[in-house]
């Protein structure tokens, strides 16, 4: 245990630590000695990171009730820029680490993207948080490109939150990056800065992970939806909660789901998107697996604090509709019959559905 840490904890707190550690069998002592982690409790501890996702939730969730029965846009509201409902820097480290096995999976694309002859010049991150995913990207393309190759490659990393991007600028020093502070729902703003820093859209492989369901909702193209049927019906496990906290209806979330590649796909050029998400199950699915699955309390914090999941099949027909076709899919858990998560290579391909 770290040391560090325990001397902020007095001899009544640890003895209360112990009983706990104990009860849950984290921990053992044997007779005259020290205690000694357990292989669930080594595991715990390695992994400890992982909770702290809903940990960075907690002002959020211990104000719920003011959340139902008061005006929720007092609580959300932004100071200077800061976040009242989340600790950010903690969601930051938290999710990095949550993540990290997906963001293996995403250096496998790479690496096939990257052994063609043609190859991108650019890689960009629409929110990439603490850069930790460009990070482990530039450190893969050095052990796959030559070095003058890996000369001409440049990382960008976009964010609209000033903790993220400072984050990412120590996390990538020395790493050639262009940082963009922008929101993901401006893709026009995102590209007249880079047509400032001539770079050429067409040779960036965009990479995203996790970000799609935190869209703003706003319909654009409302003329667009007539032909859409699927996007129109009402999925009564697919809800949303306003500013006002008032429900968003099922064909809102989608349409707007939508419109956003709408914007997104004129900017996405011949190298594509490797696109991670998060998706929306149904209830009986849930219902059916709650001891093997988050998905009750992972909803319940994204709608509260303003995310927008969609299910799977209407992320992909969205993106499919606006040209954007998969290459490669893979899906997540992997040890269990339902899915949550998942990773696809897309490309811009002409077709009708």
């Amino acid at each position: 245990l770290n040391k560090k840490y325990l001397k902020k904890i007095n001899s009544k707190q640890l003895k209360n630590l112990k009983k706990i550690f104990i009860s849950y069998n984290w921990i053992k002592i044997p007779e005259s000695s020290k205690p000694v982690l357990t292989f669930t409790g080594r595991y715990l501890l390695d992994n400890i990171n992982t909770i702290g996702v809903i940990a960075s939730y907690r002002k959020m969730l211990s104000n719920i009730t003011f959340l139902l029965e008061e005006d929720p846009k007092k609580f959300f509201l932004k100071n200077y820029g800061s976040e009242n409902h989340i600790d950010r820097k903690l969601n930051i480290e938290s999710s990095s680490d949550q993540h990290n096995k997906y963001f293996n999976e995403i250096l496998n694309i790479i690496e096939l993207i990257f052994k063609r002859k043609n190859k991108p010049k650019y890689i960009m991150d629409i929110g990439c948080g603490d850069g930790l995913l460009l990070k482990k990207i530039y450190k893969k393309l050095e052990s796959l490109l030559l070095s003058n190759e890996l000369k001409k490659i440049k990382m960008i990393g976009v964010d609209l939150n000033n903790t993220s991007i400072q984050k990412a600028k120590k996390n990538l020093f020395k790493i050639p990056t262009i940082f963009i502070k922008n929101n993901i729902d401006e893709p026009e703003q995102i590209f007249r800065k880079l047509k400032k820093n001539k770079i050429d859209s067409n040779l960036i492989l965009h990479v995203r992970s996790f970000i799609d369901h935190e869209r703003h909702i706003k319909i654009w193209y409302k003329k667009a939806y007539h032909e859409r049927d699927i996007i129109n019906l009402k999925d009564p496990d697919v809800d949303g909660v306003d500013e006002n906290g008032k429900n968003i209806e099922t064909q809102i979330i989608n349409k707007s789901l939508d419109e956003f590649y709408m914007r997104w796909v004129k900017y996405i050029g011949k190298f594509g998107l490797i696109n991670l998400e998060v998706f929306k199950q149904s209830l009986s699915d849930m219902k059916k697996n709650l001891d093997l699955n988050e998905g009750a309390h992972f909803d319940f914090i994204q709608t509260f604090s303003g995310q927008n999941l969609c299910k799977a099949e209407m992320q992909l027909y969205c993106m499919a509709k606006n040209s954007l076709l998969p290459k490669i899919i893979k899906t997540y858990p992997t040890t269990t019959k339902f899915k949550r998560i998942l990773l696809g290579y897309f490309v811009k391909e002409k077709f009708s559905i």
